[in-house]
Formats: C-alpha cells, structure tokens, sequence
C-alpha cells in the first residue's frame, strides 16, 4: 500500500512538472519578446492583451532614418496595442498630445501620473526624452491599449510597468546622440 502511494505521488508530481512546463511554454511563444523592435518581457505584455491569437505586427517605422510612424500589434484582425514613434524638433506638451483624440489619445490623463518625461492613463501612456537625430532632438512613444471600455482603469498600473521597461529598452535602439 505504502509503495503504490509513493508510485502514485510521483506520478502525480511528474505529470505536474510536465503541465507546468509546457504551459510556461507556450504562454511565451504567444506573447512576443519583442514588440514593434524592442525586447520587452512577455510578462509585462501579456497583460495589456486582450488577446494573444495569431499575433502579428505592422508596423511603418524606420529607426534608422527616424521616420516617424505607427506600429500595430493584431490579434487576428484587431489592433490589441497601438504605437505611434514620434522624432521632432521639440519637446512636445504631454498633456496636450494625450487630450488630442488622433492618432493616440490618453483618456484620465489628469488622474494619470507624470514619471519623469512619462504620462500614465486609463487607456495609455505617453513618453518623451532628448534624442538628438537626424530629423530632430527629441524621441515621444504614445502607447494605447485597444479595445479597453471608457473609465477602464484595470490596467493603468500594467500600463505603467510596460512603459517603464519598455520605454527605455526602445530608447537604447536608437541612434540617440
């Protein structure tokens, strides 16, 4: 009796590891390590996901000759996380760029908080720093989650942990001087 215990356990704890292993897998080849160019955790994107099906990007950015443009992450056919990479000549007005509805806009950027050159709200955020390139000499990364109700605020701490990783590995890949 004892043994078959000591049998049944083991298989019990085998069968566990194995589950637990493939889940960590495939939990990691859904969520990218890399989004719109920048390594980021998929553990700090998964929850900004509505959903992680057939993953895909489009993305109209050129780092090197920084250009300008959006970057799209779809689940299917819906956009799940929206990027626009901003160079410009000057500093931009955070607060005004998240009260302006196109491209991106932030929604309770009042109640958002504002980290050094970033702005965190409901649906968002908004990140600037000096980048002196070609086309100008500072860098802005407007982030908006898709598909997230109006007053939504679930996600603005998520939000902020994603744009506090993220926003400084992207910083890194580009030719900042």
């Amino acid at each position: 009796m004892q043994r078959a215990r000591s049998w049944a356990s083991m298989i019990l704890i085998f069968g566990l590891s194995i589950l637990a292993v493939s889940c960590g897998e495939s939990s990691d080849e859904e969520v990218p390590q890399a989004i719109c160019g920048t390594r980021i955790d998929p553990d700090l994107t998964r929850p900004l996901l509505t959903s992680n099906e057939d993953l895909h990007e489009s993305n109209k950015v050129d780092r090197a000759e920084a250009t300008s443009g959006p970057c799209t992450v779809l689940s299917k056919e819906d956009a799940v996380l929206e990027f626009h990479f901003y160079w410009a000549a000057d500093a931009p007005n955070l607060e005004l760029m998240a009260r302006n509805k196109e491209p991106l806009g932030v929604t309770e950027v009042r109640n958002g908080a504002v980290i050094k050159g970033m702005l965190i709200g409901d649906n968002g955020a908004i990140a600037t720093s000096p980048c002196r390139t070609q086309t100008g000499e500072h860098f802005t990364l407007a982030l908006q989650v898709s598909q997230l109700r109006v007053a939504d605020r679930s996600l603005r701490k998520s939000i902020e942990n994603f744009m506090r990783s993220y926003f400084p590995a992207t910083l890194k890949t580009l030719d900042c001087s």
